[in-house]
């Protein structure tokens, strides 16, 4: 057997091994052109899963998004099996094993070859070396599947696609697939990729299933609408058929599942605290001792023997993530002293998966927790705010609360990044209810205020809420606006930010908003750099700069790098050279964290009806400060592609 045809069949004998993928359902795909049809659910073609092999091998490259339950991995499985039976040289990569010590061996790798070889001979089925993949003869098909972007935190996930599209550029015959949760991705050329995304079972496929035991098909038959509704997620459906009792949403059914194993409400809140304790390693794969520290020998044997907690040597990693998650978001949710940006940056690895705040949500015990949850969660992250009520079920907030989230997100519609933009209407369309979809089909700033002027019998805070909100543009802002930054009230004090941003600001109100960059808080000198963005002057220029330099907040800096961008965008030809002059020479002093960098390379992609006619000339010495201290030729490489975009965006 020659070299190539043992490799071959190396690598098809490990997926051939890989066990049976369950549940077996009758899984399908629905196919996009672009992000914007997959959020809508707007699909130029729905296939059986089986038949996603062929698309993958004909587009090349393949992202199949779904949300947690989905059954991503049984398809990504089927695939794998199928394409071993068809003598393609299958590379099967799952990284539900990464762990906290991969986050920092990650970080010191520097090619894209550096981290396909450390992907590979860490997460791939067996050892896989790369040049034994090179080594395979040319007319041989190739499939690298990678299952569970999400597994690791946003920035590696990004960096991990990056890696496969590098790869698949320079090696013959490949194609790419890769499992994701329904975010946005950035890609080195957006039309190499193929969105697809795992559809709901249907009422027929359900019924079906429940049909095969008469104890189900009864529970079924006098089950609630909501709990019918959460049978259409593969993973719910599964456990139901075998036993589990039914609930309307996913934390009472992971609850229901705990419960079933032996642990009481004490017990289920010591495993929470250890499961909490865990991601703080920003990694759903952990030593077994540090979990057993937090929930006692008891329990983490209960949750090994159940299953739910799977050993692997000294780690360990829960059977489903779903598990984890809600163990988390019930540490999270039974004390509201919780409800910090430091705990939602943990519980959801920076904002790279919300479901453990969408399950927190699904539990608050009434509407006041309910709307004090989402204050918090809008002071963190508004999108973490937005998905808590997209996809969490039988929502506590209250009507009005509803109608600010929504408000807001529709005035983000309008925003200079088209990043923003683009994720405030994926996020209306995630939430999907009639009065989503009707401020999502506001077409300017007067028909929102129009929607919220609608609302009738509002109670005293929200009346206060709609006055600030709906002043009319450009009308000169008064100084209880200007002063509403500092409101401890998280919803007040963010609305004064974004008002104030399309109001008039007097000289003296400008002073008294740079002052407040000044202050100790960090979400009010956040608030106030938001401001001055869109303030061109030379005095609000270095205030910003100053901001940039804040050593004690990531979020000011990311606030101000933002505006800083926003500022070059709306000012004179002058100013906007002076700002990136001072981005470049902040680059150039220090590294800066992955969130401020992230931030930058999103906000120079302004809505191109707003760029100047220089705009790729003027961020130029921004990013060739930050080529210039990069440490890796992956690092360069990525802001060498930053500038063929600008280029391609906004020409030379």
């Amino acid at each position: 057997m020659t070299r190539s045809n043992q490799t071959l069949s190396d690598l098809n004998r490990r997926v051939s091994e890989l066990p049976d993928p369950q549940p077996i359902f009758d899984l399908r795909v629905g196919f996009a052109n672009d992000y914007d049809e997959l959020f809508s659910g707007t699909f130029v073609k729905s296939v059986a899963a089986s038949d996603v092999l062929e698309d993958a091998l004909s587009a090349g490259r393949l992202l199949l998004s779904g949300p947690g339950g989905g059954a991503k991995t049984v398809i990504l499985t089927r695939i794998a099996k199928m394409a071993g039976d068809r003598k393609i040289a299958t590379v099967f990569v799952t990284l539900r094993e990464w762990t906290s010590a991969d986050n920092v061996n990650w970080r010191d790798l520097g090619s894209s070859t550096e981290k396909l070889t450390y992907l590979l001979r860490h997460f791939a089925l067996g050892e896989v070396q790369p040049r034994a993949l090179d080594a395979l003869d040319s007319s041989i098909s190739r499939v690298l599947i990678l299952d569970g972007l999400n597994e690791v935190t946003s920035h590696i996930g990004q960096e991990i696609i990056d890696t496969l599209d590098e790869y698949a550029r320079f090696s013959l015959n490949t194609a790419i697939i890769a499992s994701d949760r329904l975010v946005r991705r950035e890609f080195i050329n957006p039309d190499r990729w193929t969105l697809c995304i795992v559809q709901p079972l249907s009422i027929a496929q359900v019924e079906a299933a429940v049909r095969a035991d008469p104890e189900a098909q009864r529970l079924y038959e006098n089950a609630s609408p909501e709990e019918r509704q959460l049978l259409t997620t593969p993973y719910f459906l599964n456990a139901f058929i075998h036993g589990q009792p039914l609930a309307v949403t996913r934390a009472g059914q992971m609850q229901n599942y705990f419960t079933r194993h032996a642990l009481n409400d004490d017990a289920i809140d010591h495993a929470a605290s250890a499961a909490f304790a865990v991601y703080a390693n920003e990694t759903r794969t952990f030593r077994l001792t540090s979990f057993q520290e937090h929930a006692g020998e008891a329990i983490t044997k209960l949750l090994v023997d159940s299953g739910a907690l799977v050993q692997d040597g000294d780690l360990a990693f829960f059977d489903h993530h779903l598990k984890h998650d809600y163990l988390a978001s019930r540490y999270l949710v039974t004390d509201p002293s919780r409800w910090r940006s430091d705990v939602f940056n943990t519980v959801t690895f920076h904002g790279s998966s919300f479901e453990t705040v969408v399950m927190a949500m699904e539990q608050v015990p009434d509407s006041i927790s309910a709307d004090q949850l989402l204050r918090r969660l809008y002071d963190w992250n508004i999108y973490g705010a937005g998905y808590s009520i997209a996809e969490g079920r039988a929502s506590r907030v209250s009507a009005d609360m509803q109608l600010v989230i929504l408000a807001m997100f529709a005035e983000r519609r309008w925003d200079l990044m088209k990043a923003t933009a683009q994720r405030a209407r994926d996020t209306l369309r995630l939430i999907d209810s009639s009065k989503a979809r009707d401020f999502l089909a506001a077409a300017s700033m007067a028909d929102v205020f129009s929607l919220l002027r609608r609302v009738s019998d509002a109670n005293e805070w929200f009346e206060s809420w709609r006055q600030l909100f709906t002043k009319d543009l450009y009308s000169p802002a008064e100084d209880a606006t200007v002063a509403s930054l500092s409101d401890p009230d998280s919803v007040m004090g963010w609305t004064a930010a974004n008002v104030l941003k399309r109001l008039a600001c007097s000289e003296d109100q400008q002073s008294a908003i740079r002052g407040f960059v000044r202050q100790q808080d960090p979400t009010v000198r956040w608030r106030a750099v938001h401001v001055l963005g869109s303030l061109p002057s030379i005095q609000n220029l270095s205030a910003l700069v100053d901001a940039l330099g804040s050593a004690d907040s990531v979020e000011v800096r990311f606030g101000a790098i933002r505006s800083l961008v926003e500022m070059a965008a709306r000012g004179s030809t002058e100013l906007a050279k002076q700002v990136f002059q001072n981005i470049a020479t902040h680059f150039s002093a220090q590294n800066e964290h992955s969130s401020v960098l992230g931030e930058f390379e999103r906000a120079i992609f302004i809505e191109e009806s707003k760029a100047p006619k220089t705009w790729t000339r003027m961020v130029t010495e921004g990013i060739a400060a930050l080529q210039r201290s990069a440490s890796t030729s992956q690092d360069r490489e990525r802001w060498d592609r930053v500038l063929t975009r600008l280029v391609a965006n906004y020409g030379l």
